[in-house]
This record gives structure tokens, sequence and C-alpha cells, in this order.
């Protein structure tokens, strides 16, 4: 049996905090708890950045090379000369957090792996997280990916709308309970062994559902033009996109069944506000299913 410690039995420091105490229920007794500025160095100094030599390539990374699901894509360098001023750096092992909305809200943030020279630079809107000895860059990566740090920090954030930005203290003082390193390792192992699995399934899902996609488009495809008896006689249909129809079928220009609109109305006008607004984006793909219907004197949602 696990004995688990209330979070709220621990003394609270004398000192004020500038960021909020965040409790996060309980832990295993042997767990210590502490504020995460101890387990690691938020925003360290750029130390290191002075014997980069100007020359040095390095990773670059904008916002929109760090994914939502921790992945970096690393398909940038510069020379160190280029980015040294005005950007974030990291280096292999940190842990990048975006601060601000809506990225942060979304999950951008990675573990950084693989950086060209070890090294990197990147957009200003990042928090680095550099663990010390007491806590595995992993486990610390996993504990930004948590609700607890994600849901809190969205509640920190200050500044004007979307543009808002989570605060520093806010990650250096959330509290966090940290097992030994080498349950740490373990639990990092069982997350990694786990989502390879909860992956690969999605990925088998979402081949599936493509392959069903390509069925349900030739069925149709073959329904619509060689018909339902595959031996009925046929003949040439002399289409260049179609070799041959049931003999039976007759053949005419599509504007000869169909009367093409054109023209525009206006949908604010009396006789057309309450008719149906429909847009490409109440269109299903594959499908021709509407999502929904609208009008420009009352929106509403319908289920077709």
């Amino acid at each position: 049996m696990i004995v688990t410690t209330p979070i709220t039995s621990f003394p609270r420091p004398a000192f004020p905090l500038k960021a909020p105490i965040v409790d996060v229920g309980s832990a295993p007794a042997h767990w210590r708890v502490t504020r995460l500025r101890y387990a690691c160095h938020v925003n360290p100094k750029r130390v290191e950045v002075d014997r980069l030599s100007p020359n040095t390539e390095v990773s670059f990374l904008p916002m929109e090379c760090i994914g939502e699901d921790g992945t970096l894509f690393l398909r940038e360098t510069r020379i160190a000369e280029a980015v040294v001023e005005g950007y974030t750096y990291f280096r292999n092992g940190d842990v990048l957090v975006a601060k601000i909305t809506s990225c942060f809200e979304n999950g951008k943030g990675a573990l950084c792996e693989g950086l060209v020279n070890g090294a990197g630079f990147g957009t200003t809107e990042l928090h680095v997280l550099r663990a010390t000895e007491a806590i595995t860059p992993r486990f610390l990566f996993y504990l930004t990916r948590t609700h607890i740090f994600r849901s809190f920090g969205a509640g920190t954030m200050k500044g004007a709308a979307g543009q808002a930005r989570v605060p520093e203290e806010f990650v250096a003082n959330l509290r966090v309970a940290l097992p030994p390193l080498d349950e740490q390792c373990a639990i990092v192992a069982h997350i990694d062994r786990e989502t390879a699995r909860i992956d690969a399934l999605v990925a088998k899902r979402e081949r599936l559902i493509a392959l069903l996609g390509e069925k349900r488009a030739a069925l149709i495809a073959h329904a619509v033009t060689r018909g339902l008896n595959p031996t009925a006689s046929r003949r040439d249909a002399a289409m260049f996109w179609l070799s041959e129809i049931p003999a039976h079928w007759e053949r005419s220009r599509f504007r000869f069944c169909v009367r093409i609109k054109e023209g525009m109305v206006d949908p604010t006008d009396r006789i057309y506000r309450e008719l149906p607004l429909i847009a490409p984006d109440h269109i299903e793909k594959g499908t021709g299913r509407l999502l929904g219907l609208e009008s420009t004197y009352a929106a509403r949602t319908c289920i077709p």
C-alpha cells in the first residue's frame, strides 16, 4: 500500500510569494515537496553564449517549429552571430515552455534534443527550464505537460487579452512533488512506453479511417459510372475520364442535366436574410454533409 501525505500539511514559507500557492492534492510519503525553482533553473543566465564562436551553426526555433505534442521541428539553422542578440538561448536537455496565450494553453513546449552543436536560439516567447541534479530533464518535461501546470499557469497570465503571458514567478514558485531519481526514471519509462502504444493505436485508427474514406469514394464512383449490374453489356463511353458505360445508359452534357445558377445577392436584404446561408466551412469534407445552417438575420445551428 502506498502511503500518501497531503501536500497541504507541509509548512508554508514565511517569505511572501509573487505567485499563488498551488496545492496538488497528495503524493507518496517518500516524495519530496518543493518549489520548482529548487529543482530547475528558470530562464538561466546565458553564460555559455560567450563561448560560442560567431560562426557556430545552431538550431533556430520560431514558435511554429514547436509542437503542441512536445515535438520539435529542427528544420532551421542560423549562425550564432546572427541570433545571439534578441532571441532566447537554450541547449540540449533544456525544457521549453511557450509563455504567451494561446500557445501556452495549447500545450506548446518541448524537451530539447538533437540541437545542432547542442545549442539553439528561438522566439522570445519561451520560458527555459534547466534541470538540476534533483530532477531528470524528461520528468521535468512531463511535469510541464500536466493539467495542474497548464491550468493554473493560464490563470496567472498577465497582459492584454490575446497577448497575456505566464509570469516567470509562477513557474518558479509552483509546488511540485518529486520522487527519487530512480523512480523518476521508472515513471518516465512507463509514460514513454504507454504513450508510444497509444500513438501506434491512433496511427492505426487514422489509417483505417483513410482506407474507409478511399473505399467510400471508390464505391460512389463505381456505382454512378458503371452501375450495379456487373454483367450488363458495355459500350464505349467516348469520354476522356471514363472508358466504358452500360450499353443502355444515355450520354449527355452535364449542362443539359442540371441548371447552374450564377450571380450574387445581398444576404442582408429582407427577402434573403432569413434564408439559409451555406459557406464552405458548413460542408463536411468527403461526405458533403451539411454541418450546420445559419442566416444573416439570426445565426442558428441545426442538425441536418
